[in-house]
């Protein structure tokens, strides 16, 4: 299945909600106002295109019953979606998938989930929690879980923030997709970010993303290759434990999964050094949307993928503590695109100790020879979206 994010053609730099990259075009530079659009409800268009699939059970992610196309408001629920730790915590009808649960294609939400089970025979099961609720089905005989519906793009006010998806960072709004690949709907899927304290004891993030599994506490390891990995976009198999992005018709890197504004998204070390930073997989995504991780540098070396560039980047550096962004370079990048590349890596090693020693020399930062830019992009990136927060 070939992956494609039509926005990142335009380069990653370009996508920063807090400023332009150099040589990006004003519509491909999303607004840093904070205010988001109205939203589209479904569709979003220039998405990756779906198996369908939810929880790695191949189903056929429908959406039936309730407003697919809600982000809260008169009738809305205030349960379905909350965190967990127990039935109790969930109300009448209502059970509580918690994080060491396996009932989501084999792992369980961060933070638990409240919800109840559903068939695409019966959605009326859902509509009784809200009129914002959906049954969303995770295999071919419609079995599934009620789950919020949302809005994707950033929300305009801090309430609406905070009612979209429940406010929670370990939730993202992401697409559910037919069987041809067409978004149904939106809603609030599980996407575990990787931090500290996110899944109990005993489990780890998955590092899946939300756009076409869940991100999932599970017993195991994640498998597949991390962020900034090398990949091919058009493998039939993925090796990414995430997604393998597309930065080009041919050149691709592993993005973990992640939510779009969450503090604790794509930094599993933990460290005050950023690794990564969270860019949205909708064209139109925003704060609480489903993302990708890519990765930060502060010369090409970090980028750990030999079709990289580090393309600085005042404005990350000042917002993420990093001097920019791994990116490939492409044909129609501009002069002040290609100056703005940091190949050399700070600092060199420290001399030999004592006679004769011979004094050490700071390694290269090269990433190898650039990559030819990829296919054009199909459309900027919405007012208001484009990875804001962070």
């Amino acid at each position: 299945m070939k992956k494609l994010l039509p926005w990142l053609t335009a380069g990653v730099g370009c996508l920063l909600a807090f400023g332009a990259a150099p040589g990006c075009g004003s519509n491909e530079v999303a607004s840093d106002s904070g205010a988001g659009g109205s939203g589209a409800g479904v569709g979003g268009g220039g998405v990756l295109p779906g198996t369908g699939g939810r929880g790695n059970t191949g189903g056929n992610g429908a959406v039936t019953g309730g407003n697919t196309a809600t982000g809260g408001g008169a009738n809305a629920s205030t349960t379905v979606g909350a965190r967990c730790a127990n039935d109790a915590a969930c109300g009448t009808g209502l059970k509580c998938l918690t994080s060491s649960s396996t009932d989501l294609g084999g792992g369980g939400p961060p933070g638990g989930l409240c919800t109840a089970p559903c068939t695409s025979a019966n959605p009326g099961v859902c509509q009784q929690f809200g009129r914002n609720v959906a049954c969303i089905s995770l295999d071919q005989q419609g079995n599934g879980f009620c789950l919020e519906t949302c809005l994707p793009d950033t929300p305009a006010t801090q309430a609406d923030l905070n009612n979209k998806c429940h406010g929670r960072p370990e939730v993202a709004c992401a697409p559910a997709f037919d069987s041809t690949g067409a978004i149904l709907g939106n809603f609030c899927a599980p996407q575990c970010n990787g931090a500290v304290g996110e899944c109990v004891n005993g489990t780890t993030c998955s590092a899946a993303s939300a756009f076409l599994s869940f991100g999932l506490c599970q017993a195991t390891p994640p498998a597949g290759l991390a962020t900034g990995a090398k990949c091919d976009p058009n493998a039939a198999t993925d090796p990414c434990r995430g997604l393998c992005v597309p930065f080009s018709a041919t050149i691709g890197a592993c993005g973990d999964g992640c939510t779009v504004g969450s503090p604790d998204s794509c930094n599993p070390g933990g460290g005050m050094k950023l690794d990564g930073f969270c860019l949205p997989a909708l064209q139109n995504g925003g704060v609480g949307d489903v993302g990708l991780c890519t990765k930060l540098c502060d010369c090409s070396a970090d980028c750990a993928n030999p079709d990289m560039k580090c393309f600085g980047n005042a404005n990350a550096e000042a917002a993420l503590g990093r001097k920019g962004i791994c990116d490939i370079q492409r044909a129609t990048d501009t002069p002040a695109t290609t100056a703005s590349i940091i190949d050399t890596c700070a600092g060199g090693g420290a001399g030999g100790a004592g006679a004769g020693g011979a004094a050490a020399t700071g390694g290269s930062g090269s990433a190898g020879a650039p990559a030819a830019g990829g296919a054009a992009a199909t459309g900027g990136v919405n007012a208001g979206g484009g990875g804001a927060g962070g």
